[in-house]
């Protein structure tokens, strides 16, 4: 797929929905939710020209990343990754679908909420949304080559080819196998747990691949 059409697809994702929002203007009030807390309940109402530039706020941030994304030949000082990369636009891909959802959630439930009805959405799902994030990019990583922008990067893996290589192979299987446990446990826990289960299970998924990448490099070292 050649980039133009690449971003005009994406651009389309994006944007989904923001006419959504549009299309339901007229019956919506003059304040709408515009931000929930952790348990996905309002604590604050506002305009919705105000949820409208929110919306288009992480449109563009989703869009300007792919925009980096398939561009990163021309950034990357190693030059090893190339932007045609099918890795690379399935990364891109991730995270125009996964902001893309993000914006879903937040347009359905703010209608809803709007017109005073109650939203089918609890913020365990938006933590599901992080487990599969991993999951789906630990299935990717394994087969990222050594660059500056994408990946799990440290200061040791970024100047050792074989260490981002060894460190790839951990974390993919870490990521992806952590990702789908956390998913299963967050949808069979109840809120607060799975804010819980979700913010523990992070930090193993990055710390072990960091401290592995670490002790290659001080062995290699010796």
């Amino acid at each position: 797929m050649k980039k133009s059409k690449l971003f005009i697809s994406q651009a389309l994702v994006l944007f989904l929905p923001l006419v959504y929002f549009i299309f339901k203007w007229t019956d919506l009030p003059a304040e709408v939710p515009v931000h929930f807390d952790g348990t996905w309940q309002v604590n604050r109402w506002g305009s919705k020209y105000e949820l409208l530039g929110t919306l288009v706020f992480i449109a563009l941030i989703a869009f300007g990343t792919s925009i980096l994304i398939n561009n990163i030949s021309f950034l990357d000082p190693k030059k090893k990754l190339s932007s045609d990369n099918p890795i690379v636009r399935k990364i891109s891909w991730v995270i125009v679908v996964f902001m893309a959802v993000i914006s879903a959630l937040i347009v359905n439930s703010s209608i809803n909420l709007g017109q005073g009805l109650n939203t089918i959405y609890s913020m365990k799902y938006f933590f599901a949304l992080f487990a599969i994030l991993f999951l789906v990019l630990g299935n990717l990583m394994n087969n990222i080559k050594q660059n500056y922008f994408i990946g799990f990067r440290t200061p040791w893996n970024l100047e050792d080819e074989s260490n981002w290589k060894k460190t790839h192979h951990l974390a993919s299987k870490l990521w992806f196998f952590g990702g789908l446990t956390l998913l299963i446990m967050i949808m069979l826990f109840n809120e607060s747990s799975a804010k819980f289960i979700l913010m523990i299970g992070l930090i193993p998924m990055v710390l072990i691949p960091f401290i592995y990448s670490y002790k290659l490099y001080k062995s290699k070292d010796k």
